[in-house]
């Protein structure tokens, strides 16, 4: 007698359908996880957050400017790393102009101190910033040292003040998350052996101002980290200044300034 063939449930099949869809979807969500994971660190791209609108009623004047000052230049080399023939000029340069096109990006105003191998002194930069009214300062260096000592140091007026703390630390931040060699902090003053003595463009601009110490030229890693990276340093930068743009806007503090220095 032959043998009659066993008959599936109607459910069966739409079950094991339903569950192999469940089992894709979570391979796919563990992928977004991973990948969401390598975005904080590695120097990966970080996501880009919303902030507020930068951008006027009408048109597509940005609100708010950014000064941003690319140290040295021309007659000025800077630091040098005399092993690779790398110059801090050029490396300042680099970042600025990234950093530019990041801030604008997002909507937020730039002028730039320099865009090419130009000499300026520390009046003229300050100068600059001043006389177009810009709400945030920020200056862009490679340290130099013994060729051991490596990092990211940021530094602000020797007041500690709220703002300046907020943009350095909202900077620092989000560079540690792209990948330093390591954070050396948000400092008031300078590097200098006196005391109380602060960076001239911290020191005599009037709106909140850092400046930034992207690594130590003369340091293997730090260099490495720098050419690696500095795509995604300025974008970390530029998300540090958003981010700092948006409290002072909901805190009420760049009407305040605005009005102040009219």
């Amino acid at each position: 007698m032959a043998k009659q063939k066993r008959r599936l449930r109607p459910w069966v099949l739409p079950a094991a359908l339903f569950l192999i869809g469940m089992l894709m979807a979570g391979l796919v969500a563990l992928g977004v996880w991973a990948v969401a994971q390598a975005d904080l660190s590695g120097g990966q791209h970080l996501e880009l957050k919303t902030y507020s609108n930068f951008y006027g009623g009408t048109g597509d004047t940005p609100l708010y400017t950014v000064c941003i000052d690319a140290g040295h230049g021309g007659d000025d080399s800077g630091a040098v790393c005399y092993e690779t023939g790398r110059v801090e000029k050029d490396d300042n340069l680099t970042f600025a102009l990234l950093l530019r096109q990041e801030l604008r990006g997002i909507g937020i105003g730039v002028v730039m101190t320099r865009t090419d191998d130009t000499t300026l002194s520390l009046e003229q930069r300050v100068a600059i910033a001043e006389s177009t009214n810009c709400d945030l300062f920020i200056c862009a260096h490679r340290n130099s040292g013994n060729g051991v000592t490596g990092g990211v140091e940021i530094w602000i007026d020797d007041d500690m003040n709220t703002w300046e703390m907020f943009l350095g630390s909202n900077i620092m931040t989000r560079l540690e998350q792209v990948g330093i060699q390591e954070n050396l902090g948000v400092k008031g003053g300078s590097a200098g052996e006196q005391l109380n003595v602060d960076y001239y463009v911290n020191s005599h601009t009037s709106m909140p101002s850092c400046l930034l110490e992207l690594g130590y030229i003369d340091n293997v890693e730090d260099n490495s980290l720098f050419t690696r990276y500095q795509v995604q340093y300025a974008e970390a930068t530029a998300q540090g200044i958003a981010a700092t743009l948006d409290q002072m806007i909901q805190n009420g503090a760049l009407e305040v300034r605005r009005e102040t220095t009219e």
